[in-house]
């Protein structure tokens, strides 16, 4: 277990939490799931972006295509040198992305 979902003295312990969050992870998939299936993301008139990093270990940027076709207004970027969480690596660029999509 990783040192960070233990409480002390200046954080509770995240365990609890992580397991309840785990406990409702198959309806909540069966959910999107069903919600994909129904093309409700299509009809979606708000713009979307999609970030991944090219160094992320899990999801490729060239996986992108999929959950991008998914919606009518999306757009995908690569955040330079990020890895699997590009906010966290490229809090700037992330920013700028955003900004420039709801302005």
């Amino acid at each position: 277990m990783i040192p960070q979902f233990f409480g002390d003295a200046d954080q509770p312990d995240a365990l609890a939490a992580i397991r309840a969050w785990t406990r409702t992870l198959p309806a909540a998939l069966a959910e999107q799931d069903a919600t994909i299936a129904s093309g409700a993301l299509a009809a979606l008139e708000v713009p979307v972006i999609l970030i991944f990093g090219p160094r992320d270990e899990y999801l490729s940027p060239a996986l992108a295509a999929h959950p991008s076709g998914l919606f009518r207004h999306s757009t995908v970027h690569v955040a330079g040198g990020a890895s699997h969480w590009p906010q966290r690596d490229q809090p700037e660029a992330v920013a700028r992305l955003i900004k420039g999509i709801i302005s």
